[in-house]
Parts: structure tokens; sequence; C-alpha cells
């Protein structure tokens, strides 16, 4: 169903109440309880205790749909795992991890979407770890890593869709780790934690195969810290560029999220001073039952959206938070920003499950295929709480709504309609909100699910009539 449909059916039923612009995504899912997670699985993950709701018959869950593939398909645990998807050609995706006592990056490269790979090692012999990825628009496959010997940073280049990689080029040495790296409009930067602080180099690109060198190191103000990332935003010189990290890095926590901005990208300026992003009771090395060896970090990540699009300049954080210090019941957050890094909103909960499971190891990517341009906030009438509402919403069906930002704040409840939203998705969002302004109280003409399931059905044979023409 194309954007236009959701959005008529959406003003057929909500048209009693007044719309605004907004933008956030909501998804209606079920309560998970009991989930156990086999050991060494990635994805379609299935809940072994998950009873079949009433509400279940208007949805369609959100499953796998293609088969589950061992791209390692190599003995022992590829920690520290990375893959990525070639922009000039969605079908080439190249995936990176840890090679267990091989002193290798493991790296496979598909040309078919993932059906089939080609595996092997790069950096054979001379890494260590954190390896890490990113692809240009050019079709520049970066990866940065930590070398054998734990004493330099290095980058290596691909142009050929992961199938080979060139001779390092090192970007820092002495005390390092945890290095992060991002593309930007005609740049690459690279940060990491060097003697327990953050830095950062950045280059020019110009072409596929054509860039460097890099610019002096770049000492990040009273950024000690780690465990974080980096991005690259609109921009001259480049792009604006913006690290993140969280301080201190020891304990179990409670510690707190920063962040610093280079206004200038590739600029004669540097980055300017520490913003306080967040707080979160995740530590540096924070034990919980899934990792009761290892432990976790809040592992902040962030991307910045450089497309051009109707989002264009907005900063997106993810990070691992607990409810309770302590609690072991870690939830994924995210933040945003539209000035640059200044001010961030309120967290949103990135996973809606209704348990207290550990989620750990968040990542962010932003795809500019799957932008909307339609967006869908309504008003709720004067003396009446759209919080409240979405509480309600939530408590008695277990269906997450947005909640208004800024000046918005109570005033609206949002419903996203991008992505993977169909027929049925949307008839059993819109019965949620008219069964919860019932509950909630909140005055409304009824009719108007009704009305959407008598549009979805006419469109439905309208298509079945021009396809049979």
């Amino acid at each position: 169903m194309n954007t236009r449909l959701r959005l008529t059916i959406l003003v057929a039923v909500l048209s009693f109440l007044t719309p605004a612009t907004s933008i956030l995504h909501a998804q209606v899912r079920t309560a998970t309880e009991g989930m156990n997670v086999p050991d060494g699985t990635r994805k379609c993950i299935i809940p072994r205790d998950r009873p079949l709701k009433q509400t279940d018959l208007l949805l369609v869950p959100l499953t796998c749909l293609e088969p589950v593939v061992n791209v390692s398909a190599t003995t022992g645990n590829q920690a520290e795992s990375f893959i990525n998807v070639n922009p000039t050609n969605p079908n080439n995706l190249v995936a990176t991890s840890n090679n267990p006592s091989s002193a290798s990056i493991f790296r496979a490269y598909s040309t078919d979407a993932g059906a089939t790979w080609t595996r092997g090692t790069i950096a054979t012999g001379v890494a260590c770890c954190d390896g890490q990825a990113a692809w240009d628009t050019f079709g520049n496959l970066f990866l940065v890593y930590i070398n054998n010997s734990v004493n330099q940073i290095n980058v290596i280049l691909s142009t050929d869709g992961g199938a080979t990689f060139s001779a390092p080029v090192t970007a820092g040495t002495g005390s390092v780790d945890q290095p992060s790296i991002a593309v930007g409009n005609g740049s690459v930067w690279v940060d990491w934690n060097s003697s327990g602080s953050m830095v950062a180099r950045g280059a020019p690109v110009t072409g596929l195969g054509a860039w460097g060198p890099f610019n002096a190191l770049q000492t990040i103000p009273s950024a000690s810290g780690s465990f974080g990332g980096i991005a690259v935003g609109p921009g001259p010189n480049g792009g604006k560029v913006i690290v993140t990290y969280q301080s201190p890095t020891g304990g179990q926590g409670p510690a707190t999220i920063y962040a610093n901005v280079d206004a200038d990208g590739l600029g004669a300026g540097g980055f300017g001073s520490r913003i306080t992003v967040s707080s979160t009771n995740v530590g540096g090395f924070d034990f919980i039952p899934a990792q009761n060896g290892r432990s976790i970090d809040a592992e902040a990540g962030l991307v910045w959206d450089a497309t051009g699009g109707p989002f264009n300049n907005r900063i997106y954080l993810v990070y691992t938070d607990e409810t309770v210090n302590e609690n072991n019941d870690t939830d994924i957050e995210m933040r945003t920003s539209t000035d640059d890094g200044a001010t961030w909103t309120a967290p949103v909960r990135v996973n809606d499950d209704a348990t207290t499971n550990s989620q750990f190891l968040p990542y962010v990517a932003l795809d500019p295929k799957e932008y909307s341009n339609s967006v869908t906030a309504v008003y709720v009438p004067a003396g009446h709480s759209a919080d409240e509402l979405r509480k309600v919403i939530l408590e008695r069906f277990n269906m997450p709504l947005g909640t208004g930002l800024g000046k918005l704040q109570d005033k609206v409840f949002r419903i996203g309609h991008l992505g993977d939203f169909n027929d049925l998705m949307l008839a059993g969002t819109l019965g949620g909100v008219e069964m919860g302004l019932d509950l909630a109280g909140v005055p409304h003409r009824k009719g108007g699910v009704a009305a959407a399931l008598d549009y979805l059905t006419e469109s439905l044979k309208d298509a079945a009539t021009l396809a049979r023409v």
C-alpha cells in the first residue's frame, strides 16, 4: 500500500481530531515473555512463550522472510562482527569479524544479496581486532582495525566490493583501543581511544580509490572516555563530524555519554567543547547474566543524516541503559539532535518488549530509501493528555505510539506509516487508537475504523478490477 493511501485512511479515521506534522514510526507488537536466545543466534529468534492475543488477528508479525545464512561457516566465535551494503550495488555485501587464533580479520563478501558468500581473511597475520567498516558513495569500502601488536590504528581500502584490500595506512600509534570509522560526502574519518582519551583524524576522498592523506591528529577537548563512535554530517570540507563516548570507562555504572563536534570537518578548526548527551546506568564493564564473562558497555553509536532529504542534518544516537542500576533490565534508547548536537531530545526506547530481558550492543544505520514524505501526528482536545492516552493504549494493548516533542509534548500522539506497514497492521493500529480513546475518556466521533475498513475493501476491489483489465 502506498503512502498516499495510508495517509488518506489515517485522515478518514482521525479527522475528528486536528492533524499536525511530525515524524515517529510506531509499530504494533504483542508482549514477549520468557524469550530464550540460543547461543550463536543472530536473527529470526522465535519467542517460546508468546501466546496468541486477540489483536494478533489484525497484525502481521515482524518475522524473518529470508532463510538464515551462516556467513562465516568457520569454527570458533566470530566476535565484533560487522556487515556493510555497497550503496552503488545493494546486492554486494561484505561481512567482517575477529577471526579466533589467526591474527587476521575474517572477511566474506557476496554479490547476490547474501545468497552465497566468498570467504577468507584480510590483514592476514597482522591484525588483532576491533574491525569496523564504512562504504561511501564512490564505492570505497574503508576498514579500520588494530594491529596484532596492539599499537597501531590501521585503515585498509577495497575498491572491488570487498574482494581485495590495499596495504594498510596507519592513522595512529601508541596505547590504542576502540577505533570507529565513518564516511561523508568527500571524507573519511577515524576516531579511537589513545591513552585514555578520544582522538580523531580525517582524510579527503575524491573518487574511487582516490583518498588521503590524513590530516593532523586532532585531540578532542575533555574527551576522557571510550566505547563510542563517530559520524559525518552535511557541510563543507567533507562534512561536519561528531564523536561520542562514555565516561567513566570502568565499573558497572552509572556513567555519562558525551559528544564533541567539529563544525568545519576537514577545515582548520578542531572539535568543540564537550556536550553532555545522556546519563546511563550501564558502565564501561557492566556484567549482566547474558554477558557474565565479557560484560557490556553503553556502546553509544550515531549516524548523521547528510542525504539532503526531509530530515537532513538530524543526528541519531543510540545507547544502552538499565532501568534501575544493576537490575540487568537493559534497553536500547535513542535520542536525536537537530542543532549539531547542542541539545538532544528525551530518550525513546527502541526495543518494544514488555519483559525484563537484557538488550545490548546497539548499532544504528541510515537508509535514505526508507524515507517517507508523509508523517502523521494527532492533536488531542484541550484538557486531555496525549501522553496519558498513549499510556492507556500501551498498557491495555501493548501498542506503542509516538510522543510529541518540544512544544507538542503531551499535546499530540504520533502514528508511523513507513517501512513494513501494511493494510492489516494499519487496521489494527486504528482499532487500538479508537478503543484507547474510549478507555481514556477522550471525546471523539465513532465510526472511524469502520470507515477505514470500507475504504480498504473498496481499494482492494478496485485493484483487483484493474488487474483483470
